[in-house]
């Protein structure tokens, strides 16, 4: 059950990435935020602690940043994190 859930949320992570991606062209801080949000609910059930960690960073910086360059640290190493979970 638990290599079928991981399987998932790797499939998942795909379209996440996809979207973290289109968003971030968008320039669209809010729903940033919101996607980063709901990545942080599956993360919790997933171990995958790192990726978890910057999805949170990610997902509080969205809160109060005031143009979406302040963003492209914690995007890029959201990208990557989602990418190492993704190729394990």
């Amino acid at each position: 059950l638990a290599e079928e859930f991981l399987a998932r949320f790797v499939e998942e992570l795909h379209k996440n990435r996809e979207e973290f991606i289109a968003l971030m062209h968008e320039k669209n801080i809010k729903q940033l935020g919101e996607a980063a949000h709901k990545l942080h609910g599956a993360c919790c059930f997933s171990g995958v602690p790192t990726l978890q960690n910057k999805v949170v960073q990610l997902e509080k910086m969205t809160a109060y940043a005031a143009s979406i360059e302040e963003l492209t640290p914690p995007f890029a190493e959201l990208i990557q994190s989602i990418d190492a979970v993704i190729s394990e």
